[in-house]
């Protein structure tokens, strides 16, 4: 049996059993997935946390009004002002069955009846235009509005948030051919420095941060 980990969360302690979790190897309950977005739904809104569906389950929403037959989680976004808020409500969707499975600084993971919901924090900064932008780690990056902006959209039963601009966050993440199903296809990050990553070497990226530091003393 695993070492349980913890969390420490105002003075409380939560702890938890990670899980590792390999894509593409499981397909998920679309019943269960959504048992488990009503209760995350229900205590996010009683918190009146700023959320909304993401990524693939926005994907299978807006396309499918349904969960894509070959996902294998569901997605949420959350602003990271409303982090705190968050972890606080560990504790009751702990309760309630929603346990969690994975903690980075940037991702909660959190399982039930072997399903598993991704909630993302994306936080608030500006671009090199100096335009207002959200940001998931080095990973994506959207216009600010995309996820501040949104309306309650109906859901495998129930409503939820999504962005307004639904279509255009979808063509950001997965391109014009959004509505075209490609199994298997998860959306690629969009970041300058992920994309640089993939045609710089790293050894190059290192020298430019080390000098920027430089300068930065």
């Amino acid at each position: 049996m695993k070492e349980k980990k913890e969390i420490h969360i105002n003075g409380r302690v939560l702890q938890y059993e990670e899980k590792e979790i390999i894509l593409g190897v499981k397909q998920l309950n679309k019943s269960k997935s959504a048992e488990n977005l009503r209760i995350l739904g229900e205590e996010l809104n009683k918190r009146n946390v700023r959320y909304g569906l993401m990524f693939g389950t926005l994907l299978g929403a807006v396309r499918e009004n349904d969960f894509i037959d070959h996902d294998e989680d569901t997605d949420v976004f959350v602003l990271e002002e409303d982090r705190d808020i968050v972890m606080q409500s560990l504790f009751s969707l702990e309760e309630k069955g929603l346990k969690v499975i994975r903690y980075l600084p940037i991702l909660i993971s959190l399982m039930r009846d072997n399903e598993y919901i991704d909630l993302y924090f994306f936080h608030k900064t500006r671009d090199l235009y100096y335009r207002k932008v959200r940001k998931f780690g080095i990973h994506h990056v959207l216009p600010a509005k995309f996820l501040e902006e949104v309306s309650l959209y109906g859901f495998c039963g129930g409503k939820y948030p999504i962005p307004i601009e639904k279509e255009k966050v979808l063509e950001t993440l997965y391109g014009k051919d959004w509505k075209v199903p490609v199994k298997n296809f998860h959306a690629p990050n969009n970041t300058l420095r992920a994309r640089l990553r993939l045609i710089i070497p790293k050894k190059i990226l290192n020298i430019r941060k080390s000098i920027l530091k430089l300068f930065n003393k």
